[in-house]
């Protein structure tokens, strides 16, 4: 415990004589730390923690807000610190998680400060602003054909990002300014949107009658036969005709078209027997 604030141990980083823990969200002030051992408590170690504003990375923006699968974006946020490659934690000992939505978003190898970059101060983003690059995953599997091992992963949505730095005493996890949030028509707070993207639409014409078998190509789209909640499938043609989803995987769609509008409308023989 942090003062009153649970603290979560951190197994991976403990060891005997040691203890890694990831502090709730607490308020500003030092609390003294409290170790408990199978329902024994230590007398709180009065050098304990300071919940500080100053040392509270804060995330100001995405850019860009939108992209397909596999994009590449940038986290702008404050305040940038010197990182080095060189700490125990391996190539980015300072960035602990970068998600968005549920999955991590990925770095590239190489120079620590071509991921994680000082920018330009501004009014916006305050003196000490950075920027930290990285790239959506796709769908992770060998065979074309198979479903993602990873339910979901690539797939288009309404997506918000998860930051927490670990370096000396600028780490933890950051703060969303409210600048940083979009909004659905529905009111849906959201920082990122996946989109799906379409390549190609086999065949490109069919009967007016309706009854045509569709198959869209592209990537982003949803399992429908794992769809989670929140999860839909819609596809609606040119002309404002509806197409009937029948099947759907990360890079295919199939569907059947519904009869089409122009046939809808009366013949000019129906119009003149509705007109006596």
């Amino acid at each position: 415990m942090v003062g009153q604030f649970p603290c979560k141990v951190v197994l991976a980083q403990t060891r005997p004589g040691v203890v890694t823990c990831e502090a709730a969200p607490g308020l500003s002030g030092t609390y003294g730390i409290t170790v408990s051992v199978n329902g024994t408590r230590s007398a709180p170690f009065l050098v304990g923690l300071t919940f500080d504003s100053e040392a509270t990375p804060v995330v100001h923006e995405v850019r860009p807000s939108a992209g397909p699968p596999g994009g590449s974006l940038s986290i702008i946020g404050s305040p940038h610190f010197s990182c080095s490659s060189q700490g125990p934690g391996g190539d980015y000992d300072c960035i602990g998680d970068l998600l968005v939505g549920p999955y991590r978003c990925l770095m590239p190898y190489g120079d620590i400060e071509e991921v994680f970059e000082a920018v330009h101060p501004s009014l916006r983003w305050g003196e000490r602003p950075f920027r930290i690059n990285c790239t959506m995953a796709g769908p992770l599997r060998n065979n074309p054909k198979l479903s993602s091992a990873v339910p979901r992963l690539g797939v288009s949505g309404l997506l918000n990002v998860t930051l927490r730095l670990e370096a000396n005493f600028s780490g933890g996890r950051a703060e969303v300014d409210a600048g940083a949030w979009l909004y659905s028509p529905n009111g849906t707070p959201y920082m990122y949107e996946q989109y799906p993207e379409v390549s190609a639409v086999i065949p490109s014409s069919g009967s007016l009658a309706g009854g045509t078998r569709v198959t869209i190509h592209g990537r982003g789209f949803p399992n429908f036969k794992q769809l989670q909640g929140g999860d839909t499938v819609e596809v609606t043609l040119a002309g404002g005709v509806p197409c009937t989803v029948v099947d759907s995987v990360y890079d295919m769609i199939t569907c059947v078209t519904t009869r089409s509008p122009a046939l809808q409308r009366p013949s000019p023989l129906q119009q003149q027997q509705q007109q006596q």
